[in-house]
C-alpha cells in the first residue's frame, strides 16, 4: 500500500509540473504586455515602444504597450509586481522605481517583487545654472552657495531629480531651497527664466537648453565626458567621485518567472537594445548604451535601493 501511495504521489507531482514546462516550451503563445508608468510621448514611452516592436518581431507575438501614468509611477509598478509571473507582463521604468519606496508608502517592494530583464541605457545627471549668475564652474557654484547660505533655489523635476539634488547638497555641504516642478520642461524653463538658480537633471532633458545657451552646464556625472558636450567636465574630474550617479531606463519582470522563459526574454531584450536603430536613438539623446549585463545591473539596482533610502533619511526629505 505504501508503495502504491508513493507511486501515486510521484505521478501527481509530475503532472503538476507539466503545465509549467509546457508553458515555458511554448512561450509566447499569446500577446505580451509592456507597461509604461508615464503618458505616451515621453522618452520612456518611446523607448518602450521601440523595445516592444523588436521583441514582437523576435518572439512572433504582439507586444502591447500599456500606459499607466499616475501615482509617481507606482500604479504601473504595482500592476507588474502583482501580475502572474509567467513572462507575459513586463515593465519599463526609470530610477523612480527604486526611489519611491523610500519616500512614499509603495504598494510594491523593488527587490522582493521585481527583477530586471536588463538595462537599456544610462544618462548622466547634469548640474546646470542660469548663465546670468556668472558662475563658470562647479567650484564657483559651491563657493557662491557657501557664501550665501539658503539664497539659491534649485529646481527639481520628479523623484529622481529631487533626490539627485538632495544628494548634491549632502556631498557639497551647501544650503539651498528646492522648488519642485511638474515635469522636466517647466523645471528647465524655471532655470532659464531665473525663477530657479540651478538644477540637477538628466542630460537627455537638459541638453537642448545647454546647446541653446539657456542653461550653462557645469558638470556631468559618469566616468567620461559626453561626446556632444566635450567642454563639460565630469564630477570625478572635479573631485566629487562620490556624486557619480546616473539616470537609467530598464525593463523588469515579476519575480519567479520560469528560468527558461526569463532566459528567452533576456536574449530577445539584448538583441533589441543592441540593434542599430536603438543604439542610434540612445546616442541622439546624449545617453549611453548600457554596459552592464543583467547580473551586474541587478547588483547595481539593489545598491541603489539602499543608496536612495540613505539619502532620504540623511537629507530628511518628505514626500510632496
Amino acid at each position: 500500500m505504501k508503495f502504491i501511495h508513493a507511486v501515486c504521489a510521484a505521478i501527481l507531482s509530475a503532472a503538476l509540473c507539466l503545465p509549467l514546462s509546457a508553458q515555458a516550451q511554448n512561450f509566447p503563445d499569446r500577446p505580451i504586455k509592456l507597461v509604461v508608468p508615464f503618458a505616451a510621448g515621453g522618452v520612456v514611452d518611446i523607448s518602450g515602444r521601440m523595445i516592444a516592436k523588436s521583441l514582437a518581431s523576435q518572439l512572433g507575438k504582439p507586444v502591447v504597450v500599456e500606459n499607466k501614468p499616475g501615482g509617481f509611477g507606482m500604479i504601473a509598478a504595482e500592476s507588474v509586481a502583482k501580475a502572474t509571473p509567467d513572462g507575459y507582463t513586463l515593465l519599463i521604468d526609470a530610477q523612480g522605481l527604486v526611489m519611491n519606496p523610500s519616500l512614499r508608502k509603495a504598494p510594491y517592494d523593488p527587490l522582493a517583487d521585481l527583477e530586471p530583464v536588463g538595462q537599456i541605457m544610462s544618462m548622466p545627471f547634469t548640474v546646470g545654472v542660469n548663465p546670468k549668475l556668472g558662475l563658470n564652474s562647479l567650484q564657483d557654484l559651491v563657493a557662491y552657495a557657501k557664501k550665501n547660505p539658503g539664497k539659491l533655489n534649485a529646481a527639481s523635476s520628479g523623484t529622481s531629480s529631487q533626490l539627485a539634488v538632495a544628494l548634491f547638497g549632502l556631498k557639497t555641504g551647501i544650503d539651498f531651497q528646492v522648488i519642485s516642478y511638474q515635469g522636466a520642461a517647466p523645471a528647465a524653463t524655471a532655470v532659464i527664466s531665473g525663477e530657479s538658480d540651478f538644477i540637477v537633471l538628466d542630460l537627455a532633458n537638459l541638453s537642448q537648453h545647454i546647446t541653446s545657451g539657456g542653461v550653462k552646464g557645469l558638470a556631468v556625472t559618469g566616468d567620461t565626458r559626453v561626446e556632444g558636450f566635450p567642454d563639460i567636465p565630469t564630477v570625478s574630474e572635479l573631485g566629487m567621485p562620490d556624486f557619480d550617479i546616473t539616470s537609467w531606463f530598464a525593463v523588469f519582470r515579476p519575480k519567479k518567472v520560469p528560468a527558461d522563459v526569463a532566459a528567452l526574454l533576456e536574449k530577445a531584450f539584448i538583441n533589441a537594445v543592441q540593434s542599430e536603430e536603438m543604439q542610434r536613438y540612445i546616442r541622439e539623446r546624449s545617453a549611453r548604451p548600457s554596459k552592464l549585463d543583467r547580473a551586474r545591473f541587478s547588483e547595481a539596482y539593489a545598491n541603489e535601493v539602499a543608496l536612495w533610502a540613505r539619502v532620504v533619511r540623511e537629507a530628511n526629505i518628505k514626500a510632496d
